[in-house]
């Protein structure tokens, strides 16, 4: 799995300026936002929202328990409304209470 090192050493920059393309924080010139996403689809880099939640201390997460996923409020609520959105860093669990 790559890291934020293996992307900055790739695109020739520093990591704080991968954290800030990842961030979208801080002025990054276009070409280098370019560059720093060019090595992170070359290295196959997905960001790990595990670790961002632990330095964070936030979970980013929408829980769901039901005793069933079927039936019509919540399986359209679960088709619809509980969609993990990755590109916010965002992560959604379902469970089914036995």
């Amino acid at each position: 799995m790559a890291t934020m090192l293996d992307v900055s050493i790739r695109a020739g920059v520093s990591k704080a300026t991968v954290s800030r393309v990842l961030n979208g924080t801080g002025q990054v010139k276009e070409s280098t936002r370019q560059q720093v996403f060019k090595a992170m689809e070359e290295l196959g880099y997905r960001p790990n929202f595990l670790a961002r939640s632990l330095a964070n201390q936030t979970s980013n997460s929408i829980g769901l328990v039901v005793s069933t996923f079927d039936g019509f409020y919540f399986g359209r609520l679960l088709q619809q409304g509980v969609t993990p959105d990755r590109s916010l860093g965002k992560a959604a669990y379902r469970h089914r209470r036995p």
